[in-house]
Protein backbone atom coordinates (compact mmCIF):
# COMPACT_ATOMS: atom_id res chain seq x y z
CA UNK A 1 0.00 0.00 0.00
CA UNK A 2 1.32 3.19 -0.93
CA UNK A 3 -0.45 6.79 -0.04
CA UNK A 4 -3.31 4.78 0.93
CA UNK A 5 -3.60 2.85 -2.83
CA UNK A 6 -2.52 -0.68 -3.10
CA UNK A 7 0.19 -0.33 -5.66
CA UNK A 8 -0.45 -2.17 -8.77
CA UNK A 9 2.62 -1.60 -10.65
CA UNK A 10 2.31 -1.33 -14.75
CA UNK A 11 0.76 -5.08 -15.15
CA UNK A 12 -0.51 -5.13 -11.79
CA UNK A 13 1.34 -7.87 -10.78
CA UNK A 14 3.69 -5.47 -8.05
CA UNK A 15 4.13 -6.86 -4.68
CA UNK A 16 3.58 -10.38 -5.39
CA UNK A 17 7.33 -10.91 -3.03
CA UNK A 18 6.36 -14.75 -2.78
CA UNK A 19 8.52 -15.31 -5.77
CA UNK A 20 11.21 -13.06 -5.02
CA UNK A 21 14.10 -15.97 -5.04
CA UNK A 22 16.13 -16.82 -1.99
CA UNK A 23 17.96 -19.52 -2.53
CA UNK A 24 19.12 -20.56 -6.12
CA UNK A 25 19.58 -24.41 -5.39
CA UNK A 26 16.30 -24.33 -4.14
CA UNK A 27 13.30 -26.16 -5.43
CA UNK A 28 11.21 -26.03 -8.28
CA UNK A 29 8.19 -22.82 -7.20
CA UNK A 30 4.78 -23.39 -9.28
CA UNK A 31 5.84 -20.09 -10.91
CA UNK A 32 8.62 -22.26 -12.91
CA UNK A 33 10.90 -20.68 -10.95
CA UNK A 34 13.56 -21.80 -8.30
CA UNK A 35 13.70 -20.80 -4.79
CA UNK A 36 11.10 -18.62 -4.09
CA UNK A 37 10.58 -17.64 -1.16
CA UNK A 38 7.04 -19.26 -1.04
CA UNK A 39 8.11 -22.64 -1.90
CA UNK A 40 11.44 -22.19 0.96
CA UNK A 41 9.76 -20.31 3.80
CA UNK A 42 5.61 -20.21 3.39
CA UNK A 43 3.75 -22.76 5.85
CA UNK A 44 3.77 -25.62 2.92
CA UNK A 45 7.60 -25.07 2.97
CA UNK A 46 7.10 -25.51 6.74
CA UNK A 47 4.97 -28.58 6.68
CA UNK A 48 7.58 -30.22 4.09
CA UNK A 49 10.20 -29.20 6.27
CA UNK A 50 8.42 -30.73 9.80
CA UNK A 51 7.31 -33.84 7.72
CA UNK A 52 11.25 -34.73 7.04
CA UNK A 53 12.02 -33.92 10.80
CA UNK A 54 9.22 -36.49 12.05
CA UNK A 55 10.09 -39.04 9.58
CA UNK A 56 14.13 -38.72 9.19
CA UNK A 57 13.32 -39.42 13.28
CA UNK A 58 14.84 -35.74 13.98
CA UNK A 59 12.02 -34.66 16.48
CA UNK A 60 9.92 -36.51 18.60
CA UNK A 61 7.39 -34.22 19.35
CA UNK A 62 6.80 -33.75 15.43
CA UNK A 63 6.72 -37.08 15.27
CA UNK A 64 4.27 -38.01 17.73
CA UNK A 65 1.77 -35.53 16.34
CA UNK A 66 2.25 -37.00 12.94
CA UNK A 67 1.27 -40.80 14.32
CA UNK A 68 -1.48 -39.26 16.56
CA UNK A 69 -3.23 -36.83 13.79
CA UNK A 70 -1.88 -37.98 10.25
CA UNK A 71 -0.50 -34.73 9.58
CA UNK A 72 1.50 -32.01 10.36
CA UNK A 73 1.17 -27.86 9.85
CA UNK A 74 2.73 -24.76 10.51
CA UNK A 75 0.61 -24.48 13.88
CA UNK A 76 2.24 -28.05 15.40
CA UNK A 77 5.30 -26.70 14.22
CA UNK A 78 4.88 -23.50 16.19
CA UNK A 79 3.72 -25.73 19.45
CA UNK A 80 7.08 -27.68 19.18
CA UNK A 81 9.18 -24.92 18.84
CA UNK A 82 7.67 -23.39 22.21
CA UNK A 83 7.56 -26.97 24.20
CA UNK A 84 11.74 -26.57 23.10
CA UNK A 85 11.44 -29.31 19.80
CA UNK A 86 15.58 -28.68 18.86
CA UNK A 87 14.00 -29.45 15.48
CA UNK A 88 11.04 -27.48 15.09
CA UNK A 89 12.89 -24.17 15.99
CA UNK A 90 15.46 -24.98 13.68
CA UNK A 91 12.80 -25.05 10.89
CA UNK A 92 11.38 -21.89 12.62
CA UNK A 93 14.52 -20.17 12.09
CA UNK A 94 15.45 -21.33 8.92
CA UNK A 95 11.52 -19.90 7.29
CA UNK A 96 11.84 -17.37 8.85
CA UNK A 97 15.08 -16.01 8.33
CA UNK A 98 14.82 -16.39 4.43
CA UNK A 99 11.44 -14.49 4.55
CA UNK A 100 13.25 -12.02 6.76
CA UNK A 101 16.13 -12.29 3.96
CA UNK A 102 13.41 -11.34 1.12
CA UNK A 103 11.82 -8.80 3.33
CA UNK A 104 14.88 -6.86 4.18
CA UNK A 105 15.28 -6.25 0.38
CA UNK A 106 11.84 -4.73 -0.05
CA UNK A 107 12.86 -2.65 3.17
CA UNK A 108 16.00 -1.70 1.61
CA UNK A 109 14.10 -0.58 -1.49
CA UNK A 110 10.82 0.79 -0.74
CA UNK A 111 11.65 2.02 3.26
CA UNK A 112 8.42 1.05 4.43
CA UNK A 113 6.81 1.95 7.98
CA UNK A 114 4.57 -1.45 8.59
CA UNK A 115 5.03 -4.74 7.35
CA UNK A 116 2.08 -7.26 7.67
CA UNK A 117 2.83 -10.71 7.85
CA UNK A 118 -0.45 -12.98 7.07
CA UNK A 119 -1.77 -16.32 5.96
CA UNK A 120 -0.68 -19.86 7.50
CA UNK A 121 2.62 -18.64 8.88
CA UNK A 122 0.93 -16.73 11.33
CA UNK A 123 -0.08 -20.01 12.87
CA UNK A 124 3.49 -20.84 13.76
CA UNK A 125 3.24 -17.94 16.27
CA UNK A 126 5.53 -15.51 18.58
CA UNK A 127 8.78 -17.14 17.46
CA UNK A 128 8.40 -16.74 13.55
CA UNK A 129 7.95 -13.45 14.31
CA UNK A 130 10.98 -12.66 16.22
CA UNK A 131 12.94 -14.67 14.05
CA UNK A 132 11.66 -12.37 10.50
CA UNK A 133 11.94 -9.59 12.73
CA UNK A 134 16.13 -10.44 13.77
CA UNK A 135 17.09 -11.44 10.34
CA UNK A 136 15.16 -8.21 8.87
CA UNK A 137 16.61 -5.88 11.43
CA UNK A 138 20.25 -7.47 10.76
CA UNK A 139 20.22 -6.82 6.88
CA UNK A 140 18.39 -4.12 6.35
CA UNK A 141 19.74 -0.56 6.90
CA UNK A 142 19.65 1.05 10.29
CA UNK A 143 17.90 4.01 8.90
CA UNK A 144 15.05 2.00 6.57
CA UNK A 145 14.22 0.15 10.44
CA UNK A 146 14.60 3.31 12.64
CA UNK A 147 10.53 3.25 12.48
CA UNK A 148 9.57 0.14 10.44
CA UNK A 149 6.93 -2.21 12.92
CA UNK A 150 6.89 -5.98 11.78
CA UNK A 151 3.76 -7.51 12.72
CA UNK A 152 0.87 -10.20 11.89
CA UNK A 153 -1.81 -9.25 10.29
CA UNK A 154 -5.23 -9.34 12.23
CA UNK A 155 -6.73 -10.77 9.26
CA UNK A 156 -4.13 -14.04 9.80
CA UNK A 157 -4.52 -16.91 7.48
CA UNK A 158 -7.47 -15.56 5.65
CA UNK A 159 -5.28 -11.94 4.78
CA UNK A 160 -4.74 -13.12 1.09
CA UNK A 161 -8.74 -13.80 0.18
CA UNK A 162 -9.70 -10.69 1.90
CA UNK A 163 -6.99 -8.85 -0.30
CA UNK A 164 -8.30 -10.28 -3.40
CA UNK A 165 -11.73 -9.70 -2.60
CA UNK A 166 -10.63 -6.17 -2.15
CA UNK A 167 -8.96 -5.66 -5.21
CA UNK A 168 -11.79 -7.34 -6.95
CA UNK A 169 -14.34 -4.76 -5.53
CA UNK A 170 -12.09 -2.00 -6.41
CA UNK A 171 -11.95 -2.79 -9.62
CA UNK A 172 -15.48 -3.49 -9.82
CA UNK A 173 -16.37 -0.33 -8.72
CA UNK A 174 -13.25 1.69 -10.71
CA UNK A 175 -15.51 -0.21 -14.17
CA UNK A 176 -18.22 1.10 -13.06
CA UNK A 177 -17.08 4.91 -12.80
CA UNK A 178 -18.32 4.68 -8.59
CA UNK A 179 -14.49 5.31 -8.01
CA UNK A 180 -11.63 6.99 -8.31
Amino acid sequence: VCHGEVYRGAAGSAGDVGHICVDLEGPRCHCGNVGCVEVMAAGPAITRMAMQAANDGESQVLAECLRRTGRIDATDVGHAGRAGDVAANGIIQKAAGLLGQMLASVVNFFNPSHIFIGGGITHVGPLFLAAVRQSVYQRSLALSTRHLEIQYTPLGAQAGVIGAGVLAMQEALRVRGVAP
